[in-house]
């Protein structure tokens, strides 16, 4: 029967499962093992035994009840595990370390010591196999270096950490910071993209339309100018007005003050507005492609409602966001009639005698259409300027931001849990000198009844695309042209 003789260091008794629990045959294929406590192990648990309640101090009170059993038994020993290999304890005898090795091993250290006992075994039992058993890569070294075999304990042998008294008071300070936070909102958000579908980040590459070069929207005016010309024949004012002239010179002088106005002030005046939509051409496709968007989503999967909630929307880098404008009301200094993507009629010629019924309609529709649509100072406004605000509805905090900005932030009175979830779209822009753009986006949500702020980031990076705006000219042209039959 082959025997192994194992010197195990402390770490053995106080940081590994039970000696029952370890896999015994990794020290290898011996039909028994004997465990041998020198009395180094033996002073050190009998040293921590009255420690405390940690970890050291428990289980030096199991290992101390376990030497004193061996101390007092007639066996001297006791089986730890009796199969594969069968595996016993006992204590060691008086002898001392190997005294030939204490100039080289110092015995006031307690792994040196542990390999002097390991030491003066093998010396008094040259026929027996005994090694140290440690988790002192140092102990193992200095063994070694002396002929003494030393075994590593295998790391699977060892228990996990203990948590010293500030980690179990933080852990106690966490489980109350949990419980706390159970009867509190609980908010989680994502970022989704156009369709809808989740997103991490937002990379891709955005076209940027150019201005038209000089040359581009002169050619352009000289094809309207032929295409839309000046009208300057009007046929000859003779036979029909020289015999109404005695009784109608006031017509003849609306006629000619008529042409006068057209020549000199209408069709001019249409030119002007027509180059002034070229001008601005990319800056009509560009709002017409709009911008750059996503949207949050969040919602309340807590126990309790959110209260003063108030979600922020904030940029970094060089990236800037805004929420998209509002359909109606001109809220940017894009919507005027120079910044469109078709020309406006051009004007028409004046006739012999103006139709009374267009003149009161078009006055009809100036008066309807302009100065009474215009009258009505809460148009732009929700429901109406009275209308009270819904506590579960998210409005802009003060105002919804009409230019890109760095900051943005919306607020409602209670936000409540188990609800559909709310969505906040965000535009993102840049400086239009800007090639590329990259920062992040950042949503977070506070709430008087909640512990910790709710954040979520983005990164985005955006490459600029210029395309042509003159392949678009032709095409307004066309449509003016299908629209206005001279």
């Amino acid at each position: 029967m082959t025997t192994l003789y194992v010197f195990p260091d402390t770490n053995l008794f106080i940081q590994c499962h039970p000696l029952e629990q370890l896999n015994w045959a990794e020290l290898g294929a011996y039909d028994e093992i004997r465990l041998i406590v020198c009395r180094t192990v033996q002073r050190e648990i009998d040293r921590n035994k009255n420690r405390g309640n940690d970890r050291v101090g428990k289980r030096s009170r199991q290992a101390y009840s376990l030497f004193r059993r061996l101390a007092l038994s007639t066996a001297g020993s006791e089986i730890v595990s009796s199969g594969g290999p069968r595996v016993s304890i006992e204590l060691a005898g008086p002898r001392k370390p190997s005294p030939e090795l204490a100039n080289i091993l110092d015995y006031a250290h307690g792994d040196d010591e542990i390999i002097g006992y390991t030491h003066g075994f093998q010396q008094d039992h040259p026929d027996r196999h005994a090694i140290l058993l440690t988790h002192d890569a140092g102990a193992i070294m200095s063994a070694r270096g002396i002929g003494v075999e030393a075994h590593p304990i295998d790391e699977a042998w060892r228990l996990e950490p203990e948590n010293t008294r500030t980690e179990r008071e933080l852990a106690r300070v966490q489980q109350e910071l949990e419980t706390l936070k159970k009867q509190e909102p609980c908010f989680e958000g994502r970022f989704v993209d156009v369709d809808g579908n989740v997103i991490e980040g937002l990379n891709l590459a955005w076209a940027i339309y150019k201005p038209l070069s000089a040359e581009t929207v002169a050619s352009a005016m000289e094809t309207l100018s032929r295409r839309f010309p000046l009208v300057k024949e009007f046929g000859s004012y003779g036979v029909r007005e020289q015999q109404e002239v005695a009784r109608d010179e006031g017509y003849r002088q609306d006629f000619v003050s008529r042409i006068a106005r057209y020549q000199d002030i209408q069709y001019p005046e249409w030119l002007r507005k027509c180059e002034a939509i070229l001008d601005n051409l990319h800056r009509a496709l560009q709002r017409e492609k709009g911008r750059p968007s996503l949207a949050f989503r969040a919602w309340n999967e807590g126990s309790r409602p959110g209260k003063d909630v108030l979600l922020e929307v904030r940029a970094s880098g060089s990236i800037k966001i805004r929420p998209p404008l509002p359909e109606t009301g001109l809220l940017s200094e894009e919507d005027d009639e120079e910044v469109q993507l078709e020309f406006p009629a051009p004007p028409s010629p004046p006739k012999e005698r103006a139709d009374v019924a267009e003149v009161l309609k078009g006055i009809g529709s100036f008066v309807g259409g302009g100065l009474l649509a215009m009258s009505d100072p809460g148009r732009f406004l929700a429901g109406g300027p009275d209308k009270r605000r819904d506590p579960n509805v998210l409005y802009y905090k003060p105002n919804r931001p009409v230019q890109p900005t760095d900051h943005f932030a919306l607020e409602c009175e209670q936000w409540r849990h188990g609800t559909a979830e709310k969505s906040v779209r965000v535009e993102v822009a840049w400086d239009s000198d800007l090639t590329e753009a990259r920062g992040t986006l950042e949503c977070a949500i506070h709430a008087e009844n909640l512990t910790s702020v709710m954040r979520r980031r983005l990164v985005v990076a955006v490459v600029v695309d210029e395309v042509d705006s003159a392949e678009y000219v032709e095409a307004l042209i066309q449509k003016l042209g299908q629209a206005y039959q001279p």
